[in-house]
């Protein structure tokens, strides 16, 4: 009886080790052996719990329509509008909101962020400390900022929600664009990396909705900075920790069962601790039969692009741009534009393209005998592409200064859907641009801050000269 007293508790310690070992192994073949457990952005070691928990199962969390937290305390303050953003309060938040820059006649069909309601959800272990608050950032005023710390290592989430309950159907075209930025975040399935719990990050938006089938359904994406193992790139996209970024969305008319009706849109953070902001959300329709994406047509049948066999894409209306992909035979694509000679034909790809503008979101196919156009294609626009090898900015609203520094006298302001050519980067994050260059309709040369715009274009951005 004493040896088998003995036995069974070190037999029952060996086998607990081993199911923690086997417990962990997906996770360690999925990412570096350099790369701790636990995932941390801007957190000290000393705040990292050393005990690892299993995240929150998604089965737990992912509800149709997530209800508020009853804590009128606790609720984020209406912010008072910034002196000089009385227009970028528009967008909700203080700070600029991207259009969607391929559409016209484009409405906005969610409330300005200061009027959403806050969102709480405790830890199922450990409650937290869990808020949505208003804080200032310079530059773009009062942002709202989600945070959750005391969180050990159980998953919670804060974050702000609205019911738009709106119909869409009547709706072409709809675009969800938001600027944000990742300032911590930790936790044990940063972007998603194990589909059996419920996703993590710092900063995700989630929307709710009744399809054309008449299904509840969702919709969500996530950003992230470094994670463990393999992100879901679908639902994820990575960002720097501390930099803002102005993301849009796939048109999400084109998902397989579209929306009919949006009854709800949270924006948030979730995990085991995190920080994040978001300066500005909305969602940005375009009515059928009116605002029609660049270069498409009203009457008759739409301009389309035939392939026929395989034929390459390109992001640049040059053979020898950077290839984008390759159209097999029977694509067919509706064209926006097609260059001066009629050689190539453009098309917006449908995807996530960050604040690309104008004719930067555009892939181009070359006319050939493998493909061409059909259709009403008359008023298809004539454009030519902006030079492949200068870097540009656009992509949000952004002041422009007669020198590098927000105490310079403001020469004006770039509005969201223009562009103009990079000159050099100056002291910090500012950059010189060339007004001139690009769709701007102020004139000259100037300052803009990195933070209040977003590089896009096809030339060197990631090798500008230095201006003293």
């Amino acid at each position: 009886m004493r040896r088998r007293f003995w036995f069974w508790p070190v037999l029952l310690a060996i086998v607990a080790m081993a199911c923690s070992l086997v417990r962990d192994l997906p996770l360690s073949l999925g990412g570096e052996a350099t790369v701790p457990p636990t995932e941390t952005v801007g957190l000290d070691q000393s705040q990292m719990a050393t005990e690892r928990s299993s995240p929150t199962p998604a089965s737990t969390l992912v509800a149709v329509t997530p209800q508020p937290t009853e804590q009128p305390s606790q609720r984020a303050a209406t912010p008072s509008p910034s002196p000089g953003c009385e227009q970028a309060s528009e967008g909700g938040g203080g700070g600029p909101v991207v259009v969607p820059p391929d559409l016209s006649a484009t409405e906005r069909l969610l409330p300005p962020l200061e009027e959403w309601e806050e969102w709480i959800k405790p830890g199922s272990r450990v409650e937290g400390d869990n808020h949505a608050a208003w804080i200032e950032v310079p530059g773009l005023g009062q942002v709202a900022e989600f945070s959750r710390t005391q969180g050990d290592n159980d998953g919670g989430g804060a974050g702000l929600i609205t019911r738009p309950q709106v119909d869409v159907n009547d709706y072409e075209h709809l675009y969800l664009s938001l600027r944000a930025r990742i300032l911590e975040e930790r936790g044990g399935n940063i972007a998603n990396v194990n589909p059996r719990w419920f996703p993590e990050g710092a900063v995700q938006v989630r929307i709710t909705y009744i399809a054309r089938d008449g299904s509840q359904a969702e919709w969500y994406h996530g950003f992230y900075h470094a994670t463990r193992g393999q992100p879901d790139s679908v639902h994820f996209t990575p960002e720097s920790v501390g930099e803002w970024s102005v993301w849009s969305s796939e048109d999400l008319m084109t998902l397989p069962n579209p929306p009919a009706r949006i009854e709800t849109v949270l924006v948030y953070g979730f995990g085991w601790e995190f920080r994040g902001q978001v300066a500005g959300i909305n969602l940005f329709a375009t009515p059928k039969g009116g605002g029609q994406t660049e270069g498409g047509t009203s009457e008759g049948e739409a301009c389309r692009l035939v392939a026929v066999a395989d034929v390459p894409v390109f992001a640049y209306p040059s053979d020898e741009a950077e290839p984008w992909g390759t159209f097999s035979g029977g694509t067919e694509v509706e064209i926006l534009a097609f260059t001066p000679d009629r050689t190539w034909m453009g098309f917006e790809p449908g995807v996530a393209q960050a604040c690309n503008v104008g004719p930067f979101r555009l892939r181009w196919v070359p006319v050939t005998q493998s493909s061409w156009s059909e259709g009403d294609c008359e008023g298809v626009p004539v454009i030519q592409p902006p030079p492949p090898d200068l870097c540009f900015v656009g992509g949000a609203r952004a002041t422009v200064y007669t020198g590098p520094s927000t105490e310079a006298q403001v020469v004006g302001v770039m509005q969201w859907q223009e562009y103009a050519a990079v000159i050099g980067r100056g002291p910090g994050d500012w950059l010189k641009v060339n007004l001139d260059m690009g769709s701007c309709a102020l004139q000259g040369e100037g300052w803009v801050s990195l933070s209040e715009i977003c590089f896009i274009g096809y030339g060197p951005c990631d090798s500008l000269p230095i201006i003293q």
